[in-house]
Parts: C-alpha cells; sequence; structure tokens
C-alpha cells in the first residue's frame, strides 16, 4: 500500500475498528505546554543540550497519546529537529496560552462527531516552528492525522489563525474517522484516492463551516483548473508518491494547490448529483466509485 503525507492543509489529521453508537469522547493535548517549557529551559541556560531538553519535554511526555501506532506517522511534519528560534517559539507558546484555542478544537470536534460518530479522538496542538512561513497562506493552520483517532494541529499564531482552527479541526476528524472505518479495507494507493480523500475532508469541514472558503479549495482559475485537470486525469492511476505530492501541491505543469482545489470540486460535484445521501455513506464510497459518479468536469 502506498501512505501518503496527510497534511491539512494538510494540513491532515483517527486504531479504531468501528465507528461508536454516540459522539466520540475527545482529549486536547496542549504540546505547545512542552514547547514553552523546552523554550524556556533554553533561554536560561543557552549552553544546554536543545536536542536532549526537546526529546525530554516536547517529545516523550506526548509521544503515545499524540503519535504511537499511527498509520501515518512516517509522514508526519519534522519534529525530531529541535526548534532553534527561541525567541520566537517563546512569542508563539505564550501566544497559544492565552487563546481560546482549546475550547475552539473541543467545539470543532464535538459537532464533527455529532454529524460524524467515530471513536475517542485525540487532537494535539503544536506551535509551528517560525520557518514554516507556508502556514501563512493557510492563515496559520496547519493539520496533520497521525492516525485513527490522533490530530495534530500545528499552528503559526498571526493573523486571523483562531478563525480557522474549528474548519482544520473538522478537516482532520474526517481524515480520522475514516481511516479508523474505511483506511484498511480501501488504502489510500493512487492519484484518484488521494484526491478524493482529501476533497472529502473539505466538503466535511465546508457543510460544518459552509462560511469558510479554505484557500486552498479554491486556488485556480477556470483556466488553470482546466489545465490541471488534464495532467491530474492522466495521472489518475499514478502510485508515485512524490508525483502524488507535486500535484496535490503545486508541480508537475500544474498550479499551486491544484490537487486540493479539484479534489473538493470534484466531491461538490458528486454531492450535487446526490443529495440524499447521508455523510456515513459519501465517507464510505471507494474513491474511483465516487470519482466517476461525480462527472467532474472543470
Amino acid at each position: 500500500m502506498t501512505r501518503l503525507l496527510l497534511l491539512i492543509i494538510t494540513f491532515s489529521i483517527g486504531g479504531l475498528a468501528h465507528a461508536a453508537e454516540e459522539s466520540p469522547k475527545f482529549a486536547i493535548v496542549t504540546i505547545y505546554d512542552g514547547m514553552a517549557k523546552y523554550a524556556e529551559a533554553a533561554a536560561e541556560n543557552p549552553m544546554a543540550d536543545r536536542r536532549a531538553l526537546w526529546r525530554e519535554l516536547v517529545i516523550n511526555p506526548y509521544w503515545s497519546r499524540c503519535a504511537e501506532g499511527g498509520e501515518y506517522i512516517d509522514f508526519a511534519p519534522p519534529l525530531a529537529r529541535a526548534y532553534t528560534d527561541i525567541e520566537s517559539l517563546l512569542k508563539a507558546t505564550s501566544a497559544l496560552q492565552a487563546s481560546s484555542v482549546q475550547s475552539l478544537v473541543r467545539s470543532a470536534l464535538e459537532k464533527s462527531g455529532s454529524l460524524l460518530p467515530g471513536a475517542a479522538t485525540t487532537a494535539c496542538i503544536l506551535a509551528a516552528d517560525s520557518t514554516w512561513t507556508y502556514l501563512r497562506d493557510m492563515h496559520g493552520v496547519g493539520g496533520f492525522t497521525a492516525g485513527a483517532g490522533k490530530i495534530w494541529l500545528t499552528i503559526l499564531p498571526e493573523g486571523d489563525w483562531l478563525d480557522w482552527v474549528e474548519y482544520a479541526s473538522a478537516h482532520e476528524y474526517h481524515h480520522s474517522v475514516w481511516t479508523a472505518l474505511h483506511g484498511k479495507q480501501n488504502p489510500i494507493e493512487d492519484m484518484a484516492d488521494y484526491l478524493v480523500f482529501e476533497g472529502r475532508a473539505d466538503s466535511f469541514a465546508h457543510l460544518i463551516y459552509p462560511q469558510k472558503i479554505a484557500p486552498w479549495t479554491s486556488a485556480l482559475t477556470q483556466q488553470q483548473e482546466q489545465a490541471a485537470w488534464e495532467v491530474l486525469r492522466r495521472n489518475l492511476d499514478s502510485t508515485s508518491p512524490e508525483k502524488m505530492q507535486s500535484l496535490m501541491f503545486g508541480g508537475e505543469g500544474v498550479a499551486k494547490w491544484a490537487g486540493y482545489a479539484i479534489g473538493f470540486k470534484v466531491v461538490q460535484a458528486f454531492l450535487d448529483k446526490h443529495p440524499s445521501l447521508s455523510v456515513n455513506q459519501w465517507t464510505a464510497m471507494e474513491a474511483g466509485e465516487l470519482l466517476k459518479k461525480s462527472s467532474y468536469a472543470p
């Protein structure tokens, strides 16, 4: 099985076997508290072994709850290396600690769970490294699903990031539940799977937060969409992780975020044609079937 980097953009955001009959229980883990302790210790003692401090305060206390056993953990954002910009990390963790991020994440997960029941889910919140400036184009919030029931939200607390935490949480929640319920039977193996995987998560988040138009879902002009679809259509059966990543994020002759934008449009086209289907039903549908029945065309 080809495993993919599942960022929310994705950022993306579930070892569960069956959906629960009621909304799942949610745990919020504030890894940024450990990051704050690391930054404070590094600031107080510039000669300290930062790699050892990072492992002691950031990795070891949270790994089992947030990462261990996750189906996609091999593709996690790079957290093994200690952050070096201590001043920026102190500011970021202070902003997160003073914010309402925990309550926003919990609210989003509760809304998501009421619409698509799953099982126990842990959302882990981290401060982004100051060098991850690409997050500015994503309203400061990156998502990653480490596996079933394990969601990461990596935040660059600048601009309107608080307005986008809930959308990102819902997006990753869908990844998490899909992974738990369908990941083994219908794994993500090719470009078509990846397109629909991301398109479903954005459609789910948009269903809960219809006022939010994510920049990656509306990234293409009509001309860019048509050009990108010509390339993507020829590569729907590609299993190359490098090619799939390139086509999703921008490369191989397609514009930035082309795969995310078209994946969203594919699922939206399908939902327009099948409005009576429940969220559970279209979540469970095999990607190739959904793509075909969408009759998507730019």
